[in-house]
């Protein structure tokens, strides 16, 4: 009798991998309280409250987001997404790390990233990315700063560090 298994792919925590940053919807995903989201307009923050009619159970869903700023947003399911980063090497999808979500932009879907990942299973960015993104964690605990990133990137502005 033979025995067929398969190979396994071991991940090194130590070791920095290529991946693409893709969004899902939080309709395709399971979702719990305090989980990492962002809006449809760009804002992240985790998940505090969920509403869905008793009587309508196939209606959409709400939800409570306490956004980066300490404010609270209520959204529908539909509008919010969950940040995954994809390794092409090994085929692989990994959930990006509840502490990375300060560092993005809207325009950063589908664009490559160096990333590692934890025992946990979880992507977090390269100390390179989330220093050159440091301003963008800064602007977005302003009440309105990830509206004011966007806006700056559609005027085709750059913030320049010295």
């Amino acid at each position: 009798m033979f025995i067929f298994r398969k190979k396994e792919i071991v991940i090194e925590p130590t070791k920095f991998y290529e991946g693409i940053l893709i969004k899902k919807p939080a309709s395709e995903c399971k979702l719990k309280d305090g989980y990492p989201v962002v809006t449809i307009e760009g804002d992240s923050g985790r998940i505090v409250n969920f509403y869905s009619s008793m009587w309508r159970p196939d209606k959409t869903r709400w939800l409570d987001v306490k956004l980066d700023n300490s404010s609270y947003k209520h959204v529908k399911e539909e509008n919010v997404f969950l940040m995954f980063i994809q390794l092409k090497s090994i085929k692989k999808v990994f959930p990006l790390s509840h502490s990375c979500y300060k560092y993005l932009k809207i325009d950063d879907i589908f664009k490559k990233f160096q990333v590692r990942i934890t025992n946990r299973g979880y992507a977090i960015f390269h100390d390179n990315i989330k220093d050159d993104r440091d301003y963008i964690a800064k602007l977005r605990r302003s009440r309105y700063g990830a509206s004011f990133i966007n806006m700056l990137e559609q005027s085709n502005f750059k913030i320049i560090k010295k």
